[in-house]
């Protein structure tokens, strides 16, 4: 919470809660390479198409960009990634999927190894629920891609690279600019976010405080 910033452009920034005297030994830029190689030889169709796309969108949104040659963190480590399919699916059909957990050796740690969890910071999904039926009028929003509308420090950044090759083209390295799916603490870094949202801006207490009591992300 303390160190959440609110940016002229609107959008929050925060820091990853790391456990200081957590560093990964290595990058994990070799495993990241070879598991991206075994993806791209199972692409099939026009996965690889609409993978590439994936990679471009984000890069043309500000959610990832390319990697400095020299990092700016002390933590430097490569996501492995593969794609998640659902054809089905009214929205999206393929989605990019990162792997924070893998770890360069047994004896390292991962990303996702050198952060805090965080406690939980949204109320229970059955007391949500419960509060639905006291009330004549129930209003559902959802907030599109709720993690990656937080901004990353630059500090660390680093920690959450991954390498990927578009069609036609060589071996690019990339890092988020915000927060990914599937941090340890990306849960209790957008629940931080909402609750200083809430806490901090104008409008009546009442509402807010049964905003509070109802948003479960």
């Amino acid at each position: 919470m303390e160190n959440i910033q609110h940016q002229d452009n609107g959008r929050y920034k925060i820091r990853v809660p790391w456990i200081e005297e957590r560093v990964p030994q290595s990058s994990n830029a070799e495993q990241s390479r070879a598991r991206r190689k075994n993806l791209l030889s199972k692409m099939k169709g026009d996965v690889r198409e609409r993978y590439d796309a994936i990679v471009q969108e984000q890069l043309e949104l500000g959610i990832t960009e390319k990697a400095p040659n020299n990092p700016e963190g002390k933590r430097l480590f490569y996501m492995p990634h593969r794609p998640v399919i659902r054809e089905g699916a009214d929205s999206t059909k393929i989605r990019m999927v990162f792997d924070a957990s893998e770890k360069p050796s047994p004896e390292d740690y991962s990303t996702n190894g050198c952060m805090n969890s965080g406690p939980p910071t949204q109320p229970y999904l059955w007391d949500i629920l419960i509060r639905s039926r006291l009330a004549p009028v129930c209003i559902v929003g959802d907030v599109e891609k709720a993690f990656l509308q937080l901004e990353l420090d630059k500090s660390d950044r680093d920690a959450f690279r991954f390498i990927y090759e578009q069609r036609n083209s060589t071996e690019k390295h990339y890092r988020f600019c915000r927060v990914p799916f599937g941090g340890e603490s990306s849960p209790c870094m957008l629940g931080g976010v909402v609750k200083y949202h809430l806490e901090t801006s104008e409008g009546d207490e009442s509402v807010k405080e049964s905003l509070k009591e109802t948003i479960h992300m």
